[in-house]
């Protein structure tokens, strides 16, 4: 993971996804978290070699060799612990951007 904010992070968010080529379902798609001892500073970049816990549906699940995780960023904590960053957050420059896309396509206005 790289840190490509310009402040440390301490915990990140994920939604993972395990899936097999040729398969429409996946054979798990859950969320997860990751504190991260330390801290990761801006710019820096590290690799984690995470353990599923044994007990949650990631450490039950039976895929096959060929499965594939795909892992998406969903919400990032500062060194304070605090909401750096989250997907689920609908701030000002998205409002912006929204209102320029909108006077663009008027047709699309409610």
């Amino acid at each position: 993971m790289l840190n490509g904010t310009d402040q440390a992070i301490s915990r990140a968010y994920f939604t993972g996804t395990l899936s097999s080529p040729n398969r429409t379902v996946p054979w798990l798609k859950d969320n997860f978290n990751y504190q991260i001892s330390g801290g990761l500073e801006p710019g820096e970049e590290v690799t984690w070699y995470l353990a599923p816990n044994k007990f949650s549906d990631w450490g039950t699940v039976k895929a096959p060799k060929d499965a594939v995780l795909t892992v998406e960023v969903k919400k990032l904590d500062d060194a304070n612990g605090e909401e750096l960053y989250s997907v689920n957050v609908f701030g000002e420059d998205d409002a912006e951007r929204l209102n320029e896309l909108l006077s663009s396509y008027p047709e699309f206005k409610r």
